[in-house]
């Protein structure tokens, strides 16, 4: 990963629903280099993309996603909350976005969302999907607020990117620095974190990957800033590729 990306926050944030086919279709047609999106378990063991523990947010339904079979969940209108009128957007599976996206964007950011519910085999689960599509090692970048859940996929395999996410220097500091470094890939601070802490940060020697720029004021700095990797957005600039 020399040259730095471009993601898609949850799809094309700014633009469509997110978490959605439209979101990743339009993240795709207007050419960002990749995406972020969540992952939860439901009651049936499918690991469907989608924030938040529940789809209430985004459907108006109140329903808890570890508690609901996928067949129970995925029919609802996720298009529900967003401010602009959309067609109906379904629950989508990873692996109905591996098929359809994986050869598309040059890097996929994968989020576990273990940092509330640690569901059950997450992360065996996760990895069993992903292995079916070729050279996921070097496409494919796993990260949670989880450290755990990072150490166990780096138990699964030793060649899996992993980030870990965190938005205070606690959350750092609280766990070693050489587990750190012998477990993680990537740093995924927070833009505002990454700001105040920068010469700490950096002294990991770890690439790091911001979170969440939502104006092109920041997009263009950051984009300029050589000690980032790659940068988790809302919006696009104009003239990247």
């Amino acid at each position: 990963m020399e040259n730095k990306y471009i993601l898609g926050h949850r799809g094309y944030f700014d633009k469509a629903p997110e978490n959605t086919k439209l979101a990743f279709d339009l993240a795709l047609k207007h050419n960002f280099d990749g995406v972020e999106l969540d992952i939860h378990l439901t009651k049936d063991n499918k690991i469907v993309i989608i924030h938040d523990e529940s789809i209430l947010r985004t459907t108006g339904v109140d329903l808890e996603v570890y508690k609901n079979n996928y067949e129970d969940l995925k029919d609802y209108n996720y298009a529900f909350y967003f401010k602009n009128k959309v067609e109906k957007q379904s629950l989508m599976l990873l692996e109905d976005f591996l098929d359809l996206y994986f050869d598309k964007f040059k890097i996929i950011n994968i989020e576990i969302k273990t940092d509330k519910i640690h569901y059950l085999n997450i992360e065996k689960l996760l990895y069993d999907l992903i292995s079916k599509y070729l050279n996921f090692e070097n496409k494919i970048v796993f990260s949670s607020f989880n450290f755990q859940s990072l150490i166990l996929l780096k138990k699964i395999n030793p060649n899996l990117k992993l980030g870990y996410l965190f938005d205070s220097m606690e959350s750092l500091l609280k766990i070693e620095k050489d587990l750190i470094l012998n477990t993680c890939n990537f740093l995924h601070p927070s833009w505002k974190l990454y700001l105040k802490n920068k010469k700490e940060l950096i002294s990991y020697n770890l690439p790091l990957n911001l979170w969440t720029i939502r104006c092109f004021d920041k997009l263009k700095m950051f984009y300029k800033d050589s000690d980032i990797n790659f940068l988790i957005s809302n919006k696009k600039l104009p003239n990247s590729k």
